[in-house]
């Protein structure tokens, strides 16, 4: 048929490596691209499985690190796009380093990357907020 095929290696169908080509991207970003090592080994439902649980982080920690990164709109921004709907970025910054302002200016950035600030829990010498991504 037009567009899907099965070739001898194993890769499945055309739209198996364009969804093998897909999570290869998202994950070098993160540095996890040894979480396809054995891509060439599992049956399609395994991969749907691999794909689903990259496509569905649903939570990330960035403590006492986001002051420290040269972007941190564009860091938000790809932690935005990891998470999935509904899922929740929580940022903890040294209270000795990070004034409240700073933080307000970080949850700004965040709100710029579509990010919801839904909580601001009390981590003993932090500032810290919990950010959501918005469902649908």
């Amino acid at each position: 048929g037009i567009g899907i095929r099965w070739d001898a290696d194993r890769t499945g169908t055309d739209e198996g490596r364009m969804m093998q080509e897909r999570l290869q991207t998202r994950l070098a970003k993160f540095g996890q691209e040894h979480l396809l090592a054995f891509w060439d080994e599992l049956d399609e439902q395994g991969r749907q499985r691999l794909a689903a649980d990259v496509d569905q982080i649903d939570f990330a920690l960035a403590y006492a690190m986001v002051h420290e990164v040269p972007d941190a709109g564009r860091l938000l921004v790809e932690i935005g796009e990891a998470l999935a709907p509904g899922g929740r970025l929580l940022i903890a910054e040294p209270r000795g380093h990070v004034s409240e302002e700073a933080l307000e200016k970080t949850i700004g950035l965040a709100e710029k990357a579509g990010l919801s600030a839904i909580d601001r829990p009390d981590i003993k010498r932090s500032r810290t907020v919990l950010l959501e991504r918005p469902r649908g």
